[in-house]
């Protein structure tokens, strides 16, 4: 039986963050950089192509596709960050290797972004604009071109930011937002059905079909055991 996830949640702009016993995931993925950083063991990372590595830090590039295995007892903390922030790492060819995604530097920058984690909040990116955005429109659908136009920009150029800074569609980054959203909900007691149509799903299963794919777990997994802080 996989390890379940049992720990302390925060969501706040820009962030989210768990502390506790790391758990395992189905392949899926993310709108966000994932920094794992373990205290008491380590983590198995697999990529798309088969390739894995296993470490007690691991950096992982938004819009990879991954899977992530543990052994009993792992216990650190995660933490999810918007790609365009200024804490986001660099984009390079470190994203392509899995390998990459533990190697020195990645090391060093999840041991920077964790400890000043707690002192202040990262300077908002294009990510943030866009998140803001959605917030304030749900449970309303989001429109692109709506979306372009409450950031002055075209939908052309809209498209090409989100591609550059965040390293993702425009569709799939608002999803992201609406499936943290409905997370958040769902810790706070309401139902997968209240929690999917106030961020703007169909239903509970569109919203337990998208947190399967973002992060390899159904909502009720991914929140069973979890603590939401304020």
């Amino acid at each position: 039986m996989a390890e379940a996830w049992r720990g302390e949640l925060r969501i706040r702009p820009g962030v989210v963050a768990f502390a506790g016993q790391i758990g395992a995931a189905a392949p899926h993925v993310h709108a966000a950089v994932q920094v794992y950083r373990c205290e008491q063991g380590a983590v198995r990372v697999t990529g798309e192509d088969g390739a894995s590595v296993t470490a007690p830090v691991v950096v992982i590039p938004a819009g990879a596709s991954h899977r992530v295995a543990v052994a009993e007892g792992v216990v650190g903390s995660t933490v999810f960050l918007d790609p365009s922030s200024s804490w986001a790492p660099e984009r390079g060819d470190w994203e392509r290797s899995v390998r990459g995604w533990a190697d020195e530097r990645r090391t060093s920058y999840a041991e920077a972004t964790l400890r000043r984690l707690d002192r202040h909040p990262p300077a908002p990116g294009f990510g943030a604009r866009i998140e803001q955005w959605v917030r304030d429109r749900l449970p309303e659908r989001v429109q692109v071109g709506e979306l372009a136009e409450a950031l002055a920009v075209s939908e052309a150029t809209l498209r090409r930011r989100a591609r550059a800074d965040l390293g993702l569609s425009v569709q799939a980054y608002t999803r992201w937002v609406r499936l943290l959203l409905a997370l958040e909900q769902i810790a706070a007691g309401a139902s997968i059905t209240d929690a999917a149509t106030a961020a703007g799903f169909a239903d509970g299963s569109h919203a337990t079909r998208a947190c399967r794919e973002m992060f390899g777990l159904s909502p009720s997994e991914a929140i069973a055991g979890l603590q939401l802080e304020g």
